[in-house]
């Protein structure tokens, strides 16, 4: 941190200075952001009436129909509205993204692709917030807070976000300081779930040049929605907050900087309830094994196997702390720009699940203890970040954006894993441990990670309809890490505290079972680089209807597997893009309509799939599955056939599957009908995790006035999705079934905004589905589940002045 603010001081001093001596005129300056596109799925305004979408691509203002991206804008008034306070809930009301979480790490999946479940991988789909990148699953849980927009662009965006945005990027964009005295607050509550959401804001100008602004955010569940029975608990219970400070300052004409300070804290219990499903097997010839035989055994024969919100499974907990720090100055040299941004992120977090979802002491251990497959994990994150960029202005015949970034990322990562679905320490030479010793393993691992990348960007009007732009980003990754996995005797829960390691013969008895290495890696350090290309050509047949095809080129680093993976390095993926598109408006903008197809060939695909060893031991692997593709067609349609009415659909058609993977794990299943031993499966042709071929929403909003000074606000939302699968190995016993869900709002408030309450329904029909699913240790044909949130009506306050 003291670092960051050195830097920062010194960045502030030298743009100062230069600017200083510019000649230049004044002018507003847009923020920082990304080039998007589509119709946007929450603004009432959205496609026209006056009052169109402008984004900031390539650094740049441009109307959301102008960008020759497939993309989605949702506004940050919007997103309050529906009380979305997360991605996960946004994803759940767009076509083609899907994030969710899971026990070690959350999933987030744009056109069916994204990074699985390892520690050691970085995000497929990269997350900004003002630019500053989120490389972490958890870090993403806090980016939608007192927020201005928010982007999520489909597809490759390497040439202005670099190698790990090779899926796509979601950028958020924060509110920032007005020059006017503005205060917001919102409060939430929805008393099925004791559900709420108070946020609330204030922007204060201290001078002609220099405003500040102070937010907010508490919020919560106190009730829960899964009922646990073996604990007599309700979860999940819910406690976070955040806040943040923000400035803005214009110390000359030409010179403008904003600065940023998140600060945020969560403390959520009982957050993983997962159900045991399909004890036992529903697979014909597959009986009841291991942890499921055994459940049944404790409990009479007859266990709660369907997936109903009710759970029996230990207890579970997620602490976690973050703080970002970000400044930006723009400096204006005659019509050219120079931008220089700095950020600073850090983390660290504290999680505690149960990974079977059956009690310890009813099947789910052999030696009495709580827990039956305990995870402890540890991690710490430090992230500094700089980048400067160079650009001509927009509206030339020619244009350019050169560019350069420089981060450095220091992991570090301890997990306790108990291991109390099979007797361990029999493993372990007789009179090593006594009887029922409870044995757990110990990753403890770091890496070090330096980025340098450059590029650049050329925009060339061959006419006033055609445009030629093209872009080119290098990137070299430097990683070095290390790793001491560990096994020995341990407490009910294994912590650093009561952790013991045991002998070094025993150790390797137990690791020959459980399938862990004990080496280091070797090598121990990895560079890997690549030129990344694209280009896209624009035709506008008028102002209002334009086409684009696209090419890009992207890369995402190798790595190395940081927790109980049988191998321990990845080599780096790549892709190759294809898109083509078309974005049209008509009759004063009331229709707009816009069309995407794309294909989209990755190669060395970073994979982890989990499956059981011929123990019953829970394995994962950390691969470069060989080969995928992702394609198909998004279409988005805005219609306002009366003044305050609008209709709204957004929907997707994806194949996303693998073309040539044929030695991937078996599934459990299989691995049992081959008798339990060695056993690879063909995947190729196989769907993807996380890849519905069908899904969209549809929406109807009304805006009513009803007096001078009163309207009323109604809208309803269906967001649908045909099946996938939750797990890369394409085991049917993770598929979700399709499903659609129903939103709706209605609300009374004052013309022009200035208060508001409404009542927000979510899942109005009640359907039961899970986000999570995965197989059971020991049990094959059984899963446990994590079941989302059911029906719930809440009351909502609103006021902005």
């Amino acid at each position: 941190m003291a670092e960051w603010l050195k830097k920062s001081a010194l960045l502030g001093y030298c743009s100062l200075a230069m600017a200083t001596g510019a000649e230049a005129h004044a002018q507003n300056t847009a923020p920082e952001g990304i080039e998007t596109s589509t119709t946007e799925p929450y603004t009432e305004d959205a496609a026209g009436m006056g009052n169109e979408i402008v984004v900031t691509a390539r650094g740049r203002e441009q109307r959301l129909q102008d960008v020759p991206v497939s993309a989605t804008v949702a506004s940050g008034e919007n997103l309050v509205e529906r009380n979305i306070t997360d991605l996960q809930g946004l994803s759940r009301a767009l076509p083609n993204i899907n994030v969710s979480p899971a026990p070690l790490s959350d999933f987030v999946i744009i056109r069916g692709v994204g990074s699985s479940v390892n520690l050691g991988f970085e995000q497929s789909v990269a997350t900004f917030v003002d630019g500053i990148y989120r490389g972490r699953a958890r870090s993403t849980r806090a980016a939608l807070f007192d927020i201005d927009r928010v982007e999520v662009l489909r597809g490759p965006q390497t040439t202005f976000f670099g190698n790990n945005a090779i899926a796509g990027a979601i950028n958020v964009t924060t509110r920032k300081p007005g020059q006017r005295l503005e205060a917001n607050g919102t409060g939430f509550y929805a008393p099925n779930l004791g559900e709420y959401n108070l946020e609330a804001g204030i922007s204060v100008p201290l001078s002609e040049n220099f405003a500040v602004r102070l937010a907010g955010q508490q919020s919560g569940i106190t009730d829960g929605y899964i009922y646990n029975s073996y604990l007599d608990k309700r979860g999940p219970h819910l406690n976070d907050r955040i806040g943040r400070l923000s400035l803005f300052w214009t110390p000359t004409q030409n010179l403008t900087v904003n600065a940023r300070l998140d600060i945020g804290r969560r403390r959520d219990k009982h957050n993983f309830f997962a159900e045991l499903v399909d004890c036992p097997p529903s697979v014909a010839g597959v009986p009841a094994l291991g942890t499921c035989a055994r459940y049944l055994n404790a409990n009479g024969g007859v266990v709660e196997d369907e997936l109903n919100r009710r759970s029996a499974s230990e207890d579970s907990f997620l602490n976690y702390d973050h703080l970002e720090a970000e400044q930006t100055a723009t400096l204006r040299a005659g019509d050219n720009e120079l931008m220089l941004r700095t950020g600073y992120f850090e983390h660290d977090y504290r999680l505690v699940n149960e990974l079977t979802g059956v009690p310890g002491t009813q099947g789910g251990s052999v030696i009495g203890t709580r827990y039956g497959v305990a995870a402890n994990i540890n991690e710490d994150l430090d992230q500094f970040s700089q980048e400067i960029r160079f650009s001509s202005p927009a509206d030339n015949k020619f244009s350019y954006m050169v560019g350069g970034y420089y981060s450095r990322t220091e992991l570090e990562l301890e997990v306790y894993h108990g291991i109390w679905f099979l007797p361990m320490w029999a493993f372990a030479p007789p009179g090593t441990y006594p009887p029922n010793t409870p044995i757990a393993h110990r990753f403890f691992t770091k890496e070090k990670s330096e980025q340098l990348s450059a590029f650049a960007s050329l925009s060339l009007q061959l006419s006033d309809r055609l445009t030629i732009d093209g872009g080119i980003r290098y990137s070299r990754v430097k990683k070095r890490a290390s790793r001491r996995v560990e096994l020995g005797a341990s407490g009910d829960l294994p912590t650093r505290e009561n952790f013991v390691p045991g002998p070094s013969e025993a150790q390797a008895a137990i690791a020959a079972v459980v399938g862990d290495r004990f080496t280091d890696f070797a090598p121990n350090r990895r560079t890997d680089d690549k030129l990344m290309p694209s280009v896209t050509v624009k035709y506008e047949f008028s102002r209002d209807t334009m086409a684009y095809a696209s090419f890009t080129n992207g890369f995402k680093a190798g790595g190395f597997a940081m927790w109980f993976s049988e191998n321990g390095q990845f080599d780096p993926e790549t892709v190759d893009a294809f898109e083509i598109g078309l974005k049209a408006q008509a009759f004063d903008d009331a229709v707009a309509m816009n069309l995407a197809a794309f294909y989209s060939k990755y190669k060395n695909l970073q994979e982890t799939v989990t499956f059981l060893n011929p123990a019953g031991g829970i394995v994962q692997r950390a691969d470069n599955a060989a080969k995928s593709v992702s394609k198909g067609i998004e279409a988005g349609l805005t219609v306002r056939p009366v003044p305050g009415l609008t209709f709204k659909a957004d929907v997707a058609y994806l194949i996303a599957k693998y073309t040539q993977y044929p030695n991937a794990p078996c599934t459990p299943v299989q691995a049992f009908q081959a008798g339990g031993g060695a056993c690879t499966q063909d995947l190729s042709g196989v769907r993807r995790s996380f890849s519905p071929r069908y899904s969209g929403t549809v929406s109807l909003a009304y805006n009513y006035p009803i007096t001078e000074k009163l309207e009323i606000n109604v809208d309803g939302n269906v967001y649908f999705t045909s099946w996938y699968f939750n797990q890369p190995n394409g085991d049917p016993t993770t598929r979700s079934d399709g499903y659609a869900k129903l939103d709706a709002r209605i609300a009374l408030g004052a013309r022009g905004g200035h208060w508001q309450l409404a009542i927000v329904g979510r899942n109005l029909t009640n359907k039961l589905t899970a986000s999570f699913r995965n197989l059971a240790a020991t049990a094959p044909g059984s899963t446990h589940v994590l079941a989302d949130a059911p029906r719930s009506v809440g009351l909502q306050a609103r006021f902005s002045f």
